[in-house]
């Protein structure tokens, strides 16, 4: 036997074995089997359903929303909404085309939820509390949010969990429940929002005075909203100050520098009650000695 037709007998046993191979039935379903063949032709063609419906939302994204007079946060939801109904198209397609039948879903479902358990309903309850802060809009992405003692700027909006941008520049990954269970706070849902310096000055100080030294201070700070103006609230008569608050305002896009916008207005503060005497008292008592 020459060496050519041992190649052939190789090759043509290697394919043999390999038909014999994808043609494996690993299970039934309702008079239908699912060979191995199938199993890994609906996983090619998911990834290329899955490419698919990605590209076609961004082309549609990029030829049509782009042309509506919509914002970002808008876009970023169609977009989204399109690729999962693209996918669900394609996912669909491929069971039809591999002649899988739908009922399959319903024994896969059984096995997952024995085997998984409590896992496969988080996963499914952040999934349905995504679809909702896409379809009812109570975060977009850019809005400044605080929830569950997490604050920071919304980068993304996923499937199953929202991606936020801390102050300090760090990534934190929220599941989507949390933003349908606990108590949310959008800063940036509105117009211009009001914030608090808390003060506390010796008795006798002149409040025309420290009204005036006040402003003057919010207003050297360039982040600072100009309308409405900054305010001066009498709060209480304090043991050892008279105590107030100074308000001001920020705009949704300078809220996510609050703190520091705070910071420096305590630092013009001080600069300014040091330059025209302004008392800022230590807690006094006075002790009776009885003799």
């Amino acid at each position: 036997m020459s060496e050519a037709q041992l190649a052939q007998m190789t090759w043509t046993e290697l394919l043999r074995v390999t038909y014999q191979v994808m043609s494996f039935e690993l299970f039934e379903v309702d008079g239908h089997g699912l060979s191995l063949g199938k199993l890994l032709s609906g996983v090619v063609l998911f990834v290329l359903g899955y490419v698919f419906s990605q590209r076609t939302a961004k082309a549609i994204d990029r030829r049509l929303l782009t042309r509506l007079e919509i914002d970002e946060a808008l876009r970023y939801t169609f977009r989204r909404l399109i690729f999962y109904f693209f996918l669900c198209v394609s996912t669909l397609f491929t069971l039809h085309t591999l002649a899988v039948p739908v009922t399959i879903f319903a024994v896969l479902g059984g096995a997952l939820a024995v085997g998984v358990g409590f896992g496969s309903q988080n996963l499914v309850n952040n999934f349905i509390s995504g679809v909702l802060v896409m379809v009812e809009r109570p975060i977009r992405v850019g809005d400044f949010v605080e929830v569950d003692g997490v604050s920071g700027k919304v980068q993304s909006i996923g499937i199953r969990s929202t991606v936020l941008r801390t102050g300090l520049n760090a990534l934190v990954v929220l599941p989507n429940t949390t933003f349908i269970d606990k108590n949310l706070t959008n800063w940036t849902s509105s117009g211009s929002v009001m914030f608090k310096v808390s003060i506390g000055v010796a008795y006798g100080t002149s409040l025309d005075l420290l009204r005036q030294v006040c402003r003057e201070a919010v207003a050297s700070v360039a982040q600072i909203e100009k309308e409405p103006g900054p305010d001066l609230l009498f709060q209480d008569f304090g043991d050892s100050a008279l105590l107030f608050d100074v308000t001001y305002y920020l705009s949704p896009a300078a809220v996510h520098t609050r703190l520091v916008i705070a910071s420096d207005v305590r630092f013009r503060l001080n600069e300014l009650f040091v330059r025209h005497g302004i008392e800022v008292p230590f807690p006094q008592r006075q002790v009776r000695m009885l003799t």
